[in-house]
């Protein structure tokens, strides 16, 4: 099976999902949640996604968006189309829970499960991502379990 570009998308969207919290109680209301610097629109400066199946090694740049919303169950979350992640925050760090998995199903189902993924940013306006995903693809019968890597720089919009 080969890659293209909607599924590393589909992966790198799910590497890259912050979400926020709320703050704290009516004497922080002037202070700002340690979240609200995540939330936004990122645009990918740099990265890749490099992917290992069976030996075989393929890296694609990433490119595009990620949007960071507050979440409901989570301090962050990041969605497309196909994917959701969610995110905890502490300090200048989020991170996203082991096991959350997307399915993205199309010619070529993808089953992505994330194994870690990080999101950092100090400032709120440049950012990193990075993290490994286990990947199984299937197609008519035949299934190949590949280990996706993401590394990227993102500058908020």
């Amino acid at each position: 099976m080969q890659f293209n570009s909607r599924y590393a998308r589909c992966v790198t969207l799910g590497l890259g999902l912050w979400l926020t919290a709320c703050g704290g109680g009516d004497d922080d209301k002037d202070k700002a949640a340690p979240t609200d610097k995540f939330v936004g629109v990122w645009k990918y400066t740099s990265g890749t996604m490099t992917y290992n199946c069976d030996g075989d090694t393929t890296t694609e740049n990433v490119s595009g968006n990620e949007t960071v919303s507050k979440g409901s169950t989570s301090d962050l979350i990041i969605t497309d189309e196909d994917c959701a992640y969610k995110f905890d925050v502490s300090g200048s760090v989020a991170s996203a829970a082991a096991g959350q998995n997307c399915t993205v199903t199309g010619t070529i189902t993808v089953v992505s499960t994330v194994s870690s993924l990080v999101f950092t940013t100090s400032d709120g306006a440049l950012a990193h991502v990075s993290g490994t995903f286990n990947v199984v693809l299937s197609s008519g019968g035949d299934s190949q379990t590949c280990t996706a890597t993401l590394t990227g720089d993102l500058q908020k919009l």
